[in-house]
């Protein structure tokens, strides 16, 4: 959960670090999604070769100590997208096996512990953002959507004419102030260049700041440049986090010492039922296909909807850092608290009445979104912030709960392949995303979210409707009534 949410608060920071903008700054979220694609396969081949999961997951842990603590220190972007690969990789081995050796420890009793296990990750994910804030770079490059940004970018290019012409007619000057003219110039010249590349005007270079105004007069020509944004301490975060990871790997060596080992017990069966999920073991490419689109849609959200929360206010409405990174942490105290009342919730409602009232939510608060990003309501992007991680924190879980009801029994390669899918999210949006903040409009962050939730909730809504004639169909080959509604597959706990 630490490793999660510092990734979305420290996106800018790397950006400074490697002096990239947003477009080409998105590829790193997007390896990490298609590293915690390859890093579940792969991990869950190697448990199945190997079956040593204390020392996978160990390895794993202490092997994303290492790359995280060098991350910030690549000033060469190549380099960077590499180690940043190779963490994320070793963190998606760490969290398949946890979890399907959790699972095995547990068996059918442990369905409270692992929802207490998706409350630690979300806390882990709300304390993060906050232990990074204080080494983020200042607040230089503010939205450039403000007005001092847009008066800076008209006075440069205004000007940049005349800075040129002052440099040439300078008769009077010797060699050394017509040089400093002409560094002038460049320095002017290359600043509106840095500007007017920005489709939008929010890229700026990262390498060079307005520091003050420049003073034009019929005299004289000053232009003040200071090469900053160098102020990012980041690494200090990245340090505290890999510190994380050491201690937690040494945690799990002791595992290999003290080796622990769960009771085997039976698990219940219900008469009539087995009839039931042998029907289904051969599922309609239909209704895969239907599967799969409605997990990749519907649960974007909860992957990598706070990756670019931050960027979006900061460079679309103009906050600070530090209220990007609150703003990300109430992300996760939602999703924390959804989490924590899904315990409940699924002993007293249905997979599909849940799923189907996340969706109805999730959708409400991404357009309050929407209305509080295009007028401006401030108070508004906090509150749908929260909203939209309370609406996402049980529909994962309650997805597989309806999986296992409704389509087919879970076995471990459906399992994977469900779980696999929804990292396509994180491959593939940020591209998506950045792209379309740089060419049209920061908003469009909460329009892509917007249209893949309404996508998942139609997909949902075929899966319902043709999972139910097959139910309907299995029930008339085998005349026994199937009950409307059982528990989760993990205790009734819909984990």
């Amino acid at each position: 959960g630490w490793v999660s949410g510092q990734r979305g608060a420290s996106f800018l920071d790397l950006l400074l670090v490697t002096h990239t903008d947003i477009t080409l700054g998105s590829l790193l979220l997007t390896l990490a999604g298609l590293a915690a694609l390859t890093g579940v396969l792969t991990g869950g081949f190697l448990l199945d070769c190997t079956g040593r999961p204390h020392l996978m997951m160990a390895g794993a842990m202490l092997l994303n100590a290492v790359f995280s603590g060098v991350i910030p220190k690549c000033t060469a972007f190549p380099l960077m997208a590499a180690l940043y690969f190779l963490a994320f990789f070793a963190f998606a081995n760490f969290e398949v096996v946890t979890v399907s050796h959790q699972a095995k420890i547990w068996s059918s009793g442990g369905g409270a512990y692992m929802q207490g296990l998706f409350f630690c990750y979300a806390l882990g994910a709300i304390l993060s953002p906050l232990a990074t804030q204080p080494f983020l770079a200042a607040d230089n490059n503010r939205s450039s959507k403000t007005q001092e940004t847009s008066a800076s970018n008209d006075y440069l290019s205004d000007h940049a004419e005349y800075l040129t012409l002052s440099a040439d007619t300078e008769s009077e000057a010797g060699n050394d102030d017509r040089l400093s003219f002409y560094e002038q110039n460049q320095a002017a010249h290359d600043l509106v260049r840095s500007f007017n590349d920005s489709a939008v005007g929010y890229q700026l270079t990262t390498t060079m700041e307005i520091a003050s105004t420049p003073v034009v007069t019929d005299d004289n020509v000053e232009a003040v440049i200071v090469t900053g944004n160098d102020d990012t301490r980041v690494f200090y975060a990245y340090l505290m986090t890999s510190v994380l990871c050491f201690s937690s790997g040494l945690l799990l060596l002791m595992l290999l010492r003290f080796p622990v080992t769960g009771s085997q017990k039976p698990e219940k069966t219900h008469p009539g039922r087995e009839g039931k999920r042998t029907g289904r073991e051969s599922l309609p490419l239909l209704v895969v296909c239907v599967t799969l689109a409605c997990v990749y849609f519907s649960f974007s959200g909860c992957i990598s909807f706070p990756d670019f929360l931050m960027t979006f206010v900061v460079k679309e409405l103009g906050w600070s850092k530090t209220s990007g990174a609150h703003v990300t942490s109430v992300f996760w105290v939602g999703l924390a608290v959804g989490r924590l009342s899904g315990v409940g919730l699924v002993r007293v409602m249905s997979p599909a009445r849940i799923i189907t009232c996340c969706l109805l939510a999730l959708l409400t608060s991404l357009l309050a979104m929407l209305l509080a990003a295009l007028f401006r309501a401030h108070w508004a992007v906090w509150v749908s912030a929260a909203a939209v991680g309370l609406s996402v924190a049980v529909l994962f879980p309650t997805g597989l709960s309806y999986t296992h009801q409704r389509v087919s029994r879970l076995t471990g390669r459906l399992t994977g392949v469900i779980i696999a899918t929804p990292t396509l999210t994180s491959m593939l949006n940020p591209l998506l995303v950045a792209h379309l903040m740089t060419q049209y409009d920061g908003v469009c962050y909460v329009y892509v979210y917007l249209a893949e939730t309404s996508l998942g909730a139609v997909a949902f809504v075929v899966l319902h409707a043709v999972s139910a004639k097959s139910a309907m169909t299995t029930q008339t080959d085998t005349n026994q009534p199937e009950a409307e509604c059982e528990t989760g597959f993990i205790d009734g706990t819909g984990v």
